[in-house]
């Protein structure tokens, strides 16, 4: 029945729309700041893999790209900012006018671990109302700034982007500014922070071990990590050998793997140390992961999969369920990947095939082991670990309920041979030179293959050249007027060790060489040594002033680095 126009005055629109404040909420209510940073996180590994798959890349034994070195994402926490920065493909024109911000368009990531354009607007709102992106794909590089009230569904403020000439410098770069008061608070936690780089090395911890590399750098918390993954491998010359099987689900693969854990070895075995099978015990249970994404981590639960109570005879265990598919959204987890459905069909049916798998590696063990003639051995191989068996299996299925471990060191702590023939050991160097800083690189190139023990003399005369090089590049990345090498020294280690870059040690180090005319440790000493005729400079000297002055130098180069890629405003 048509409508009548007796009376008619005027038509009108009726808003049928979200108000930003609503959507905002919505949004981010159920969302904790970690989860808001692994948001970041997943699309610059989408990207990176996005950008392995349009080139030649080595498929692994799951189907997925097996190598991500030379990709990665840092992260800087600020006082009042956080930045987020990866080198993995850049974003496109089309991308980012059509899909980064537009909420539940599903994603187009092939074996992509972002499931809806959700997460980049999700974690922007969560954490402050101030937004800045540059992104260059290699061909054009796109910029803009805007506030939360942009993104929030209001057509009359949309984001602008201006388009530049490409850099050549493949780069996304995101920085959030005014940032709320539960998110600084979180943020500038040192225990926040302690904890976020655990769940980081679990998390990512497939993809850390594949090359990918993640930079959390703490400002306000003086504290830098690059985080190590921590993903459980399997021994391949134990007692029971790692069992394999693949099922195909539809357009999902799901690949099951279980076995001894990489580093536990059963008594009676020649490198057997109880005190290391007790620091394994954590890590002992099932993994799923989604697309190299890892959900759950360690989980003896039954809601997972684990009916049996916990036994010794499990010491050891590992199995790894990963669901593989190129369309994310077939995957059992929830769209804040943080959990799986477990009322899915798909988990539902993997489920009921796990616990015969820890069943098995149970009888194997127990059948090995139970016709030794040694009693006592089998019943020590069987109860070694009883008293840590009711301490490991409380909160771990999620990599955020994991207890405290050790964590793992990022270099070797053992002290260097003073009489070493070679200045710098790769093993133990902590400065890395960027190779587009073409000169510097080349200086350090050449100081690195010096013999101390050869050619002691050029080896101080090259630390010279060096260290007046890096300090004045860092200087000027600073923005400090240049004096002279010891007063600029200090200067830069001061400010170093105020962002975080250097340790109180380090900086405590370099003031006492700069404060001390004739020690022997001394930025003048070495000076001195360069330009005095009388004086030649050890083998031994010339390895200790490397030694010493390389944490600096390692600092210097680390925010210049940043610099670089992040720009003057980096600074706090």
């Amino acid at each position: 029945m048509a409508m009548s126009n007796k009376g008619f005055i005027k038509s009108f629109e009726i808003d049928t729309g979200v108000s930003a404040d609503f959507l905002e909420n919505a949004l981010t209510k159920d969302v904790t700041t970690l989860e808001a940073l692994f948001d970041l996180v997943d699309n610059s590994i989408d990207a990176a893999r996005d950008s392995l798959l349009r080139n030649k890349y080595k498929i692994g034994r799951d189907g997925l790209p097996e190598d991500y070195f030379g990709y990665g994402v840092k992260i800087r926490i600020d006082q009042n900012s956080v930045r987020i920065l990866d080198n993995c493909s850049g974003i496109d024109e089309e991308t980012l006018s059509k899909r980064a911000l537009y909420t539940n368009k599903p994603s187009q990531h092939e074996y992509g671990i972002g499931l809806y354009g959700i997460g980049l607007k999700r974690s922007l709102l969560k954490m402050g109302t101030d937004y800045a992106l540059s992104v260059d794909n290699g061909r054009v590089e796109c910029k803009t700034k805007f506030t939360n009230k942009s993104i929030g569904g209001n057509r009359e403020q949309t984001p602008i982007a201006n388009e530049y000439v490409s850099k050549k410098r493949v780069k996304s770069f995101f920085s959030v500014s005014k940032l709320k008061t539960e998110i600084s608070n979180d943020l500038h936690s040192p225990k926040w922070f302690e904890n976020a780089v655990e769940i980081f090395q679990l998390r990512y911890g497939i993809y850390l071990k594949k090359g990918f590399q993640i930079v959390l750098h703490n400002v306000v918390c003086k504290r830098r990590e690059n985080i190590e993954g921590v993903a459980p491998s399997m021994r391949l010359d134990g007692p029971v050998l790692p069992e394999r099987k693949r099922i195909k689900f539809g357009d999902v693969e799901v690949v099951i793997e279980s076995g001894i854990h990489s580093d536990y070895v059963f008594p009676g075995e020649e490198s057997h140390n109880l005190s290391n099978n007790r620091k394994l015990t954590q890590f002992f249970g099932i993994y799923f992961s989604c697309n190299d994404r890892v959900i759950v981590a360690a989980s003896t639960e039954k809601i997972h999969g684990w009916l049996a109570k916990w036994h010794s005879e499990y010491n050891g265990f590992v199995c790894w369920v990963k669901f593989i598919s190129k369309d994310a959204g077939l995957l059992p987890w929830n769209t804040a990947k943080t959990a799986l459905r477990t009322d899915s069909s798909l988990f539902l049916e993997v489920r009921e095939q796990l616990q015969p798998i820890a069943d098995e590696y149970r009888s194997e063990i127990k059948k090995r082991y139970s016709d030794k003639p040694n009693k006592s051995k089998k019943n020590k191989i069987l109860d070694e670990k009883e008293d840590e068996s009711n301490k490991v299996k409380k909160n771990r299925a999620n990599p955020e309920k994991r207890e405290q471990k050790n964590k793992p060191r990022l270099r070797p702590k053992t002290e260097l041979s003073r009489d070493r023939a070679i200045l710098v050991d790769w093993n133990k160097c902590e400065t890395i030179v960027p190779s587009d800083r073409e000169k510097e690189y080349h200086i350090f190139a050449e100081l690195c293959q010096l013999s101390s023990k050869d050619v002691p003399i050029a080896c101080v005369m090259m630390i010279r050249v060096f260290l007046e090089t890096s300090v004045k590049q860092a200087s000027l990345a600073l923005d400090l007027s240049w004096k002279n090498l010891s007063k600029t020294s200090l200067l830069v280690a001061e400010k170093l060790h105020d962002e975080g870059y250097i340790s109180a040690p380090v900086k405590e180090l370099v003031r006492q060489y700069c404060n001390t005319e004739q020690g022997l440790f001394s930025i003048n000493s070495i000076q001195s040594h360069v330009h005095s005729t009388r004086f030649h400079p050890s083998q031994p000297k010339a390895n200790t002033y490397w030694d010493e002055l390389d944490p600096f130098l390692a600092g210097c180069w680390r925010y210049i680095q940043d610099f670089d890629l992040y720009g003057a405003k980096q600074t706090s």
